[in-house]
């Protein structure tokens, strides 16, 4: 009667360790999705598509991209600006493009060696 009244609502503050917990979940889901993208090769793909296109000013087409050391495809194809992507009229078309770089190595970033199996150009004029 006299004393507390035990229905009024306490407030309860998240310990340190709970905070430290959950920081360490979500870090670890966050890598989980980042190393699942980068196996993927959804990420390398988009921007090598994405540099390639704006350098050339063409429309490009990669599969089997690796960046790990070599930016490495298995199939790159350059189209003209007008063309679709469905088409096979690709002007230049390279399999199993290997590209071997240095970024930043002292003076300026250089290309050491550039290796394809099988290199088809096709221009109409």
């Amino acid at each position: 009667m006299g004393g507390r009244d035990e229905s009024a609502p306490t407030s309860v503050k998240p310990s340190p360790c709970g905070r430290a917990q959950f920081a360490v979940r979500v870090a670890l889901i966050a890598a989980v999705v980042v190393g699942l993208l980068l196996w993927s090769g959804w990420p390398q793909r988009s921007v090598v598509t994405l540099v390639l296109n704006r350098t050339l000013g063409a429309k490009v087409r990669v599969s089997g991209v690796s960046t790990l050391g070599h930016l490495r495809a298995q199939d790159l194809a350059i189209y003209d600006h007008d063309s679709t992507l469905a088409s096979n009229d690709a002007c230049i078309s390279v399999e199993n493009f290997d590209l071997d770089y240095a970024l930043f190595s002292g003076r300026r970033s250089s290309i050491n060696s550039l290796r394809a199996s099988a290199l088809s150009l096709s221009f109409d004029g």
